[in-house]
């Protein structure tokens, strides 16, 4: 199966080698899924991945990252961090996060952008594989509090399928600019259609 893979411009965070970006393809192409759209060239975004309801969403989209060869950051439970496995998943692109602390995430997330020249954040705008009524706010905080776009990324289980939106710049209104950002998802199927 043919797939388009997304250019990694000079501005972009990129990781791996030949090798690593040969296994994310392998990988993709033994569950026969396609990656459509453009990755910007953009030095700092955050990626916002819906539908997400199942770990599997994490698999395909670190495989799509590895055959493309671009880095992600994304935010993990800090027990996973503990020897040995804590410098693997961090040299991966684990950040490490404390669940009782949500409240301050916003904060911590938006300094961690002013902190890097280069740097993408990958996040789940539901924040949890569990149903929720709504999304919740603190993926659009974050970009609008760093001053970058948003990148919509789409996976569709139905179609086997990891689609790149285009950026959007929040306006810094949620209750405007959500319905504008979940038009991008409107058509894809989750793992667990029951739980969307």
């Amino acid at each position: 199966m043919t797939t388009h893979w997304p250019e990694v411009g000079d501005q972009l965070p990129k990781l791996g080698n030949a090798f690593t970006r040969g296994c994310g393809r392998l990988v993709l192409a033994l569950y026969e899924w396609r990656i459509t759209g453009d990755l910007p060239n953009r030095a700092k975004m955050l990626l916002a991945v819906a539908p997400h309801t199942s770990i599997w969403d994490f698999f395909f989209l670190f495989s799509a990252m590895l055959a493309i060869g671009f880095h992600s950051h994304w935010l993990m439970t800090r027990a996973f961090f503990r020897w040995p496995l804590g410098p693997i998943v961090r040299s991966l692109g684990a950040t490490p996060v404390d669940k009782g602390r949500s409240q301050d995430l916003v904060s911590q997330m938006t300094a961690e952008f002013q902190c890097h020249d280069r740097y993408l954040l990958a996040l789940a705008p539901e924040g949890t594989r569990r149903k929720v009524p709504e999304w919740k706010s603190g993926f659009y905080f974050i970009a609008h509090g760093a001053g970058i776009p948003i990148l919509p990324i789409s996976i569709d289980f139905s179609r086997r399928l990891i689609r790149f939106g285009t950026p959007f710049e929040p306006s810094g209104d949620f209750d405007e600019d959500l319905p504008k950002l979940k038009a991008f998802f409107e058509n894809s199927v989750p793992k667990h259609p029951e739980k969307y």
